[in-house]
């Protein structure tokens, strides 16, 4: 069944092309047209249209009063506002009304045919302009004002959901072996954004990270992604809640945003959350660790767009088993500072071997006859009980042979 639409404009001429370029979809069917918000309220009860697409200000009755007595007349009907105004009252009051989308005149055509489709599938549909409107009224608004009056709850309710044994940094192993070389070569481009640390499991990433946080100046913040991690709403969340364990309700406007029952679009998420890492003025190292877990491409265009654009008190280190998915070559000279891989983590001063450094000869050597140990005892503990498994088969084949005989005696 195609989408019936009415048109609710008050100038004709521009109803004629709207129908024209809606007429042209298959799903879809114009099935009236009004020209004010009491004609418009009128042709609603007589043709009961999916959609109605309602211009704001008309004679007689305004798109809002007619939307608002629609809607209470046929909850059912989706309606979409289509005006020139972009400003923050019309927005804010035509949502209020219960609309469903909020189009730009001059983004039809190409957003009027995607918009229609997304308000029936019970999605809200804003053009790109009004959802930077929404999300400025939304963080001036109830939101701001319920963080003011209880900090404190709001935080732990904001938080909630939040694995806090993620937001540590592992702890470094007493046993473990500085490098000096490498922890001397992470402070040399400590001023530039991003640090890349990028190997196979088994090369010491995350310890490395971990020693150099704990002789370091600067404070430090810690995430360990797991696949779960793999959404931008997600994402973002322990994110700046690894950010708050330095700086307390540094990103509560961002946080606001994730709270929406719609996600906004990641151009506002990324926004905000720049905005208000520019207010931080302490420098901070955030640690990104295990990030090959992310493969979502909200979340890569989240943090080009950090990236790109980076807040100068943060430095940012990815630590993964292969390279993210971002545009490394490009941001190099720009925004790379330390760039390690498996070559320079398993290569030591003075040793072309690899990683292991004389010191360390005679715990590997120790681990080589502890392993060699166990094999032979798994072997040897193997064969024993596969013979007696034999044995056993042979007995009970002979208490049989036996059994036979007897009986045939």
């Amino acid at each position: 069944m195609p989408i019936t639409i009415l048109l609710v404009d008050d100038h004709q001429l521009f109803r004629k092309g709207l129908r024209l370029l809606l007429e042209e979809e298959a799903d879809m069917r114009v099935v009236g047209e009004a020209g004010d918000g009491r004609e418009a309220i009128e042709r609603v009860r007589e043709l009961s249209p999916d959609v109605v697409v309602m211009d704001i200000s008309m004679p007689d009755l305004n798109g809002i009063e007619a939307t608002q007595q629609i809607l209470s007349d046929s909850p059912d009907t989706k309606v979409v506002a289509l005006s020139i105004h972009a400003g923050k009252r019309y927005v804010r009051d035509m949502l209020s009304a219960g609309a469903a989308g909020y189009i730009l005149k001059d983004s039809v055509p190409e957003e009027m045919i995607n918009g229609i489709r997304k308000v029936m599938g019970n999605e809200v549909y804003l053009s790109s302009v009004i959802t930077g409107v929404v999300v400025s009224e939304l963080l001036e608004g109830g939101i701001a004002k319920r963080y003011s009056e209880a900090p404190d709850q709001w935080a732990a309710d904001e938080l909630a959901d939040i694995l806090r044994t993620k937001l540590h940094r592992p702890p470094v192993d007493q046993n473990h072996v500085r490098r000096p070389h490498l922890l001397e070569r992470l402070d040399q481009h400590l001023s530039r954004p991003l640090t890349l640390v990028s190997a196979p499991a088994g090369y010491g990433k995350s310890s490395l990270i971990s020693c150099w946080l704990e002789s370091c100046d600067m404070p430090g913040a810690w995430v360990s992604l797991v696949e779960n991690d793999n959404d931008l709403r997600t994402f973002t969340a322990y994110f700046i809640a690894a950010v708050e364990t330095i700086f307390s309700g540094a990103c509560r406007n961002t946080q606001a945003l994730l709270d929406a029952t719609v996600l906004p679009p990641m151009a506002a998420i990324a926004t905000s959350l720049l905005n208000e890492l520019e207010l931080i003025e302490q420098p901070f190292i955030l640690v990104l660790d295990d990030y090959h877990h992310i493969q979502d491409e909200s979340v890569r265009e989240l943090l080009s767009e950090l990236l790109h654009h980076p807040p100068q008190a943060m430095h940012l280190v990815l630590i993964g088993r292969r390279d993210p998915a971002l545009p490394i070559s490009g941001l190099r000279a720009q925004v790379l500072g330390s760039d390690l891989r498996h070559q320079a983590l398993g290569a030591q001063p003075g040793n072309r071997q690899g990683g292991i450094t004389s010191a360390n000869q005679n715990q590997v050597h120790g681990l080589r006859r502890v392993m060699q140990q166990f094999a032979e005892q798994f072997v040897h503990g193997f064969i024993l009980d596969m013979v007696k498994i034999i044995q056993d088969q042979n007995k009970g084949l002979l208490n049989q042979f036996q059994f036979v005989e007897q009986a045939g005696g």
